[in-house]
């Protein structure tokens, strides 16, 4: 890792990183401020970073998960995890931590919260919900000209022309990618010829299932019935409508351990789809999930993520940041998005070098125009999770690897942390979108 965060720095001259000025360069500087805004921090002050994450919760724990990953690139800044925190051009980093909800109005004041929490935040890690940014979170650090990097948001609509918050980026890949190779596992994996979706109308569950349903037809198979209820209420209606129309694979791409578990266990309980196949996504790839699966007994529930075998035999991975993790925390990760949220920190922490003008006495200037331009133009950079390019439009990921597992066998904290996916296939972002 040091070789290739130091590369960053190096690129920093050729990015328009500022130097120490004087004279004309010193009111141009004071020109920059005033038109896109600055970020000043004092000799002694911390460099802020926010972490918007939804951490106030039982029901999941991947806001917990990413948390961690975030500051685990805090303790890297020495290069060395060792539970002791590095520092960032000479001074400490503070994360100032605010819950995003899972929710639009949760995540817009989270966002504020942190904007308001003192001078020398340089930006946030998040959302962990897709809802909790679009058109809520982003908007709120795009409105400041701050950078807010989620490590787990995979809604396309989030990067999207057109509806892109300017400062909005990701180093989670695109729903894009996971919807094709869903419905490729569908189709090949599985060899299924007729299949149903059921989501809940909220960014990430309606695009995803949006997503299978487009790349299923595509390939030559059926969708019989696309069903859908709210958050919060019983999916028994849905249910209903997806055995009635006798599907041979359900996609439950919904979020939050509750639905996803009452989903699964609605169809496991509808004898007209015993013999169907359920598969579901990220959002229910987690320890709770699994656990009430496992509680509830029957035949396998496949769920999709991240390829965690490809993360796994990265030497980086392997011999340090996993044996920190499971060392600093006292458990194996309870989800798959802690190595997305040690690279977002990263890349973060990569442009502010690239961007910072370090003064004589120790203090800080960076103009926001140029930190955002030195996080656009990353490319290149080869983290945890795979290697990175940011894209105008927010995409950091340009490919993606996309495993489905078989309960019990996923790979989270009471599953098997090294289980083997059933199927796995990568994708190019640039492929999903054609």
């Amino acid at each position: 890792m040091r070789r290739f965060l130091a590369l960053g720095v190096a690129l920093g001259l050729a990015f328009g990183g500022a130097a120490a000025c004087g004279g004309d360069e010193a009111e141009s500087i004071a020109d920059e401020c005033a038109n896109a805004g600055c970020i000043e921090i004092g000799p002694k002050e911390p460099i802020r970073l926010g972490a918007l994450l939804w951490v106030d919760t039982l029901d999941d724990e991947t806001g917990l998960d990413t948390l961690r990953g975030v500051e685990l690139a805090v303790d890297y800044l020495d290069w060395d995890l060792d539970g002791i925190d590095g520092d960032l051009l000479g001074h400490p980093v503070r994360i100032d931590v605010e819950d995003d909800g899972c929710d639009p109005l949760a995540g817009s004041v989270g966002a504020e919260r942190i904007i308001a929490g003192g001078t020398g935040l340089v930006g946030a890690i998040g959302t962990t919900c897709s809802s909790s940014a679009l058109g809520a979170a982003d908007g709120v650090f795009a409105a400041a000209g701050l950078p807010l990097i989620s490590p787990s948001n995979t809604a396309p609509t989030l990067t999207e022309p057109g509806k892109h918050a300017a400062t909005y980026l990701r180093t989670a890949p695109n729903d894009r990618i996971q919807g094709e190779v869903d419905a490729n596992f569908a189709r090949l994996g599985l060899r299924s010829q007729r299949a149903a979706t059921i989501a809940t109308p909220t960014p990430y569950p309606a695009a995803l299932a949006e997503v299978f349903a487009d790349a299923f037809r595509a390939s030559g198979g059926e969708i019989v019935a696309t069903a859908s209820f709210d958050t919060g209420t019983a999916p028994d209606a849905a249910v209903a409508e997806v055995a009635a129309a006798s599907p041979d694979v359900v996609f439950v791409p919904v979020q939050t351990t509750e639905t996803c578990t009452t989903t699964i266990a609605r169809l496991r309980a509808d004898p007209r789809l015993a013999s169907t196949r359920i598969i579901t996504a990220d959002g229910c790839l987690t320890t709770p999930t699994l656990a009430a699966i496992n509680r509830a007994g029957g035949p396998p529930v496949y769920a999709s993520g991240p390829d965690s075998a490809t993360v796994r035999r990265n030497p980086f991975y392997a011999q340090q940041l996993l044996p920190a993790y499971t060392s600093l925390y006292g458990a194996e990760p309870p989800g798959v998005w802690h190595p997305h949220a040690f690279d977002a920190t990263s890349l973060l922490f990569d442009a502010v070098r690239r961007a910072a003008e370090v003064r004589d006495d120790g203090s800080i200037l960076i103009v926001k125009r140029d930190l955002m331009r030195a996080l656009r133009r990353t490319a290149g950079f080869e983290g945890v999770s795979g290697t990175l390019e940011c894209r105008r439009t927010g995409d950091c990921a340009q490919s993606a690897r996309i495993a489905v597992y078989a309960s019990p066998g996923w790979p989270v904290a009471g599953g098997d942390p090294s289980a083997r996916p059933v199927f796995s296939q990568e994708v190019t972002l640039a492929d999903a979108l054609d």
